[in-house]
């Protein structure tokens, strides 16, 4: 039975669901991106097993380690990997698309088939069986602004060699979310957010009524016993003052973060309340540290740390005010950034520069 709301995507109810991975499981965004509303999906009776397969650029170490770890999570997954050669065309997923056609046509009954990305988008509507009930392709970003963003600064041939890519890749976006019209499954679009949605439909002339938005992705709220819990017990442990406004910075220290930023609004914080306190959950520990010391922080007013995503919400609740500058680009405008959603769950008043649509816009 296909059931849809104005939030979520349309589900065939007790059937398989096969999900089609690009970017690793490996990635840190798998976990609480991917598996997770998976998994509530699973548990909420929408799906009987869930098939996920993975084409990873290299069959590492830690990508074994990862598909060890989450493959025994729940006996009703089944988690396949495959090495995927560098993408150069289009018409090099075919590889792709015939590895997937073959666990296709093992599943019985009909099935559900998500893919997350344009990459990953061209190789399920290349694999699709007709026992594919519905086809949903998860938009996340934009592909050829981003590599025109990543090589911005390129020189000479280059300028004109990564010009042709992201026309490329632009084409690529295109044949991805356009609906499939010689195909009998339904076909829809999970757009991140409504901005996402709105420049897809101007770019690449999509229907605006095959869009749905993400719904299971959305970390569950924390409550105000167990923020008050873990929001007195760390700033005991990190010495911060209960009466302290917290203002705390999640994420790496990329140039389109805006750390410079981040850290002189909170030393204007800082000049305003002398009790003021910034907590920095990074992996960029090394780096955080010397542009706080660049910007002459007191080291009694910030602490810098890097813990594990299952713990980040509970240093979340420490504090007050969540930051999330971002450079003004249409990559940051279309995109709904995982901290926002942690931010929100931790019920922190979030400080931003309006470079998100989603925040600059209250959506």
């Amino acid at each position: 039975m296909h059931t849809k709301d104005s939030l979520t995507a349309p589900y065939v109810t007790g059937n398989d669901t096969v999900f089609i991975v690009y970017d690793s499981i490996h990635h840190s965004i798998f976990e609480g991106q991917v598996l997770a509303p998976l998994l509530k999906k699973l548990n909420a009776g929408l799906y009987a097993n869930i098939h996920i397969i993975s084409f990873e650029e290299e069959l590492s170490l830690t990508v074994l380690a990862a598909h060890k770890k989450f493959s025994i999570i729940d006996p009703r997954i089944t988690i396949t990997l495959f090495k995927r050669p560098r993408f150069i065309a289009q018409s090099f997923l075919w590889q792709q698309s015939l590895q997937l056609k073959k666990i296709l046509k093992k599943i019985s009954g009909h099935y559900e088939l998500s893919a997350r990305g344009p990459l990953a988008g061209i190789i399920a509507k290349q694999a699709a069986t007709k026992f594919c009930a519905i086809l949903t392709v998860q938009a996340r970003g934009l592909l050829a602004e981003e590599h025109a963003y990543t090589h911005k600064n390129s020189y000479g041939i280059y300028t004109l060699v990564h010009a042709l890519r992201t026309k490329q890749l632009s084409y690529l976006e295109k044949n991805a979310y356009a609906p499939s019209t010689h195909n009998a499954f339904s076909f829809a679009i999970e757009a991140v957010s409504p901005a996402l949605k709105d420049y897809l439909i101007n770019t690449y002339s999509i229907p605006p009524d095959i869009f749905t938005f993400p719904l299971f992705d959305t970390p569950a709220p924390v409550s105000f016993e167990e923020k008050l819990f873990h929001r007195s017990a760390l700033r005991t442990t990190l010495a911060i003052d209960k009466d302290a406004p917290v203002y705390v910075y999640n994420g790496s220290l990329k140039a389109w973060q805006c750390p410079h930023e981040t850290i002189a609004l909170f030393k204007k914080a800082l000049a305003q309340n002398s009790k003021s306190f910034f907590l920095a959950l990074t992996q960029d520990q090394e780096l955080m540290h010397e542009l706080l010391e660049q910007a002459k922080i007191p080291v009694y007013s910030y602490r810098v740390l890097h813990v594990p995503q299952s713990e980040v919400m509970n240093y979340l609740c420490t504090a007050d005010y969540g930051m999330l500058f971002r450079e003004a680009h249409p990559l940051n405008w279309v995109s709904r950034p995982t901290k926002l959603l942690e931010y929100k769950a931790a019920g922190l008043h979030i400080l931003h520069n309006n470079t998100i649509a989603s925040l600059a816009h209250k959506q």
